[in-house]
């Protein structure tokens, strides 16, 4: 899970809220392509939960608090892009948005004010904890962000970028490491970023702390 950094939302998704009666699954299929499209584009082709690459085709647009909250079902900042997370599958194989459902979580990883709050930290082995204690048990038991396939997938980057911090000259490290940051941290020409891209952030960015 990363920060999302929104931007301004769609003008269709805008002028459709202003319709009377406008509901969620009435919208119109243009500004529902839209809402993908800016939504992708702004969390860089990565599921707001686990951060797997997610594509037009391949995604759903997730609410942070359910369609219950009726008033909030078109509020562009409740709205996220999602990995279809396991549909189909028993709730042991579901995780993201799909085994949220309806349950509610602390923190909205596109609201600024709780950035900091999530804590969120990554282990060598692959796992995915905060140190906030009831935030850690809803990315457990509410996204299943720890299902064993998700933690190979981040596992193998920690590996990956092991692999090459091991293999960086020691009087050029902080140039590479800088180097490895950016890379990590930027999008390509089609504002896609790299999958995982903040558990190999979190490993960076604690070598750049370290005297």
């Amino acid at each position: 899970m990363r920060p999302i950094h929104k931007i301004s939302e769609p003008a269709s998704l805008s002028a459709y809220r202003q319709t009377p009666l406008a509901t969620f699954d009435g919208m119109p299929s243009q500004a529902k392509q839209d809402l993908k499209t800016q939504l992708l584009s702004e969390q860089g082709h990565l599921c707001a939960y686990c951060m797997s690459r997610i594509e037009p085709l391949k995604m759903k647009v997730a609410h942070w608090h359910s369609q219950k909250y009726s008033d909030e079902q078109l509020a562009y900042a409740n709205l996220l892009a999602c990995c279809k997370g396991g549909e189909g599958n028993p709730p042991p194989g579901q995780y993201c948005d799909t085994r949220q459902g309806d349950r509610d979580l602390m923190y909205n990883p596109a609201t600024p004010a709780h950035h900091g709050r999530m804590k969120i930290r990554y282990l060598g082995n692959g796992t995915i904890r905060s140190d906030d204690a009831d935030f850690d048990g809803q990315l457990n038991e509410v996204l299943n962000l720890n299902l064993p396939k998700l933690v190979r997938n981040r596992r193998a980057v920690v590996d990956a970028v092991r692999q090459k911090l091991s293999s960086l000259p020691g009087t050029r490290k902080k140039a590479e490491l800088t180097k490895l940051v950016r890379k990590w941290e930027s999008p390509d020409s089609q504002s896609r970023l790299n999958p995982y891209c903040e558990v190999a952030l979190h490993i960076l960015r604690r070598h750049q702390n370290c005297p």
